[in-house]
């Protein structure tokens, strides 16, 4: 877009504007993105202003800009996208601030110990979603969408990470509602709890088990796995 060339925060401002309102569209949003650098401060601003749901597809861009810059700031405004909804509405943001450290092999406690103290807060008050996160994937009463956005952050955090896998596993019991147990899945696939999957294989069904099969072909040894099962 040739609007994120022009210097200048009302162009930064334009271009943020474009990118949340068009963040549904993958190729206007990479187009948007590629702009970033430049007004990075600006746009991150602006996503903290926006409804989360806008903002979560242009988090991957701003975070991995603002790591790899270390713009603590731009940071800081993301972390406090949802900061005033409800509780659920801020799982994905941290999940995909974490998802955006590990990507660049940064340990969060190093992360937090270098931030500034603004940043710093932002992070405790953040880091303290996982606990609600917990709560809100084990109450049964809580709508499945709700659980399904505060399973994101489970398995991240070496502390308590056997239990949220216990948790994940639970999930996958045939009374749990179709679409919780395919979001389980998907995240005992990411944090590679292959076994816990093979083991629900048996009761799973077959769009369950497609799922699964999915997620065990991204590593070989994964899909080997799988196939032993699948033979005994």
């Amino acid at each position: 877009l040739a609007v994120g060339e022009w210097p200048g925060e009302k162009a930064g401002q334009t271009l943020a504007g474009l990118a949340v309102s068009h963040s549904s569209d993958a190729f206007f949003t990479a187009a948007a993105m590629s702009s970033l650098p430049s007004h990075l401060g600006t746009v991150a601003q602006a996503l903290a202003a926006a409804p989360p749901k806008l903002a979560l597809p242009l988090l991957p861009y701003v975070l991995e800009t603002a790591l790899a810059t270390n713009n603590q700031e731009a940071v800081k405004h993301v972390l406090s996208i949802g900061h005033n909804d409800d509780p659920a509405t801020r799982f994905p943001v941290y999940a995909s601030f974490l998802s955006a450290i590990d990507r660049r092999k940064i340990k969060l406690d190093a992360y937090r110990e270098k931030a500034s103290p603004a940043l710093r807060d932002s992070l405790d008050a953040a880091s303290a979603l996982t606990d609600a996160a917990r709560r809100m994937v084990a109450d049964k009463q809580t709508p499945p969408n709700n659980r399904i956005a505060a399973l994101t952050l489970l398995g991240r955090s070496s502390a308590g990470q056997k239990q949220d896998f216990v948790l994940l596993a639970s999930l996958l019991d045939p009374q749990s509602p179709p679409e919780l147990q395919l979001a389980a899945v998907q995240r005992l696939g990411e944090v590679r709890q292959i076994e816990i999957l093979l083991q629900a294989w048996a009761k799973s069904t077959p769009s369950l088990r497609a799922t699964i099969v999915s997620q065990c072909l991204n590593q070989q040894a994964d899909a080997l796995m799988l196939l032993d099962a699948i033979e005994s």
